[in-house]
């Protein structure tokens, strides 16, 4: 309970910077460097109708290629390709849970649910989770190098480029990194624990869990078909994500390039990594208006597109979950459930 306390206050407290990064400047008495809250009224209220469309129907999109690439992981794990309606209940409640609770307690929703459904066991269902973190993270990561390669009037900040350019070498380093360890996968475990154990016994376990999960995530893809579709799944997904947010920008009269659409959303996943509280408020707000900047969108308009794609992600997420308990497909009492549930102990092997 203490360590969930503290995990809530951390993120309340980078929120609320956050928040204060987001809206500096706003009502600001500095008429060259601040905007009214008329201003970003203004631009929220001229968003046009087919920019909501665009991303309602674009969030509809990314649902299916999700949930299908998650069919994927769970027919190699279990010989089984779990129904389609089911799989859509399951993950709705997942996407939900991840982007609104605290304490990453949405991680544990989907996993438990799919349990309780016999889809998939938990400790699989964790696996499935770790290999879909990582390769999401190389996905977005490839994406933000591939922005930063694109000939430009005006070059990204120093800082910008130097954070892209080691994210993409740390994920893709670990991609390298991982592959060896599949293939190797005793030793890679034995060298994890005997390395870590140098700096600390509980450290060395944790990171020795988290290897073991990813790797029985890797163990789904028996087939070099069942990878392609996965990756395809991934890259497809991510593409629709950064078309869906430029989509938006042009609903609301940003006259940006797609490109800028990438490194925005490309930043929002930066944001939304680190501590944050329920629903993101904040982090997403700030990322957001930060990446708009670099990109020489104006203040006004730049956070008026943080606060209408924050609450168009809220209402997607939360409309799609309603759907499935008006059904009753889900409930808010195994949703519960599922989120009390622990994972995997991080002391014990997972097993395959």
């Amino acid at each position: 309970m203490t360590g969930k306390i503290v995990k809530l206050v951390l993120g309340l407290v980078i929120g609320a910077i956050c928040l204060w990064l987001a809206f500096r400047g706003v009502a600001s008495a500095d008429r060259d460097n601040g905007v009214g809250w008329d201003q970003i009224g203004a631009q929220l209220r001229g968003t046009s109708w087919w920019g909501y469309a665009g991303v309602v129907a674009l969030f509809l999109a990314q649902v299916a290629l999700r949930v299908e690439r998650w069919r994927v992981q769970v027919r190699g794990m279990t010989g089984t390709t779990p129904p389609w309606r089911d799989s859509l209940a399951v993950n709705a409640a997942g996407f939900a849970g991840v982007f609104l609770l605290p304490f990453r307690l949405g991680e544990l929703v989907r996993p438990n649910l799919a349990a309780q459904r016999g889809l998939l066991p938990v400790a699989q269902g964790f696996a499935a989770s770790a290999i879909e973190r990582v390769v999401d993270g190389m996905v977005t990561m490839g994406f933000f190098g591939v922005v930063m390669l694109v000939p430009r009037a005006e070059p990204l900040p120093a800082y910008v480029t130097a954070g892209g350019f080691t994210a993409l070498v740390v994920f893709g380093g670990a991609a390298v990194v991982f592959v060896v360890a599949f293939r190797l996968r005793a030793f890679s475990e034995r060298l994890t624990v005997r390395v870590l154990s140098l700096v600390h016994g509980r450290l060395a376990e944790r990171a020795a869990a988290l290897l073991r999960s990813f790797l029985d995530g890797l163990a789904c893809f028996k087939r070099p078909t069942d990878l392609f579709a996965y990756l395809g799944h991934t890259v497809a997904y991510w593409t629709l994500n950064a078309l869906s947010l430029w989509v938006l920008m042009r609903g609301m009269g940003i006259a940006v390039g797609p490109m800028v659409a990438a490194f925005c959303l490309c930043f929002v996943v930066i944001g939304v990594m680190i501590p944050a509280p329920p629903g993101n408020v904040g982090n997403f707000h700030a990322f957001a208006r930060m990446a708009l900047g670099i990109a020489g969108v104006p203040l006004a308009p730049a956070l008026a597109y943080a606060i209408m794609l924050h609450a168009l992600s809220v209402l997607c997420v939360v409309g799609l979950v309603l759907v499935f308990l008006a059904s009753g497909d889900l409930s808010l009492s195994r949703m519960r459930a599922a989120t009390a549930r622990a994972g995997p102990s991080p002391s014990a092997p997972t097993p395959s």
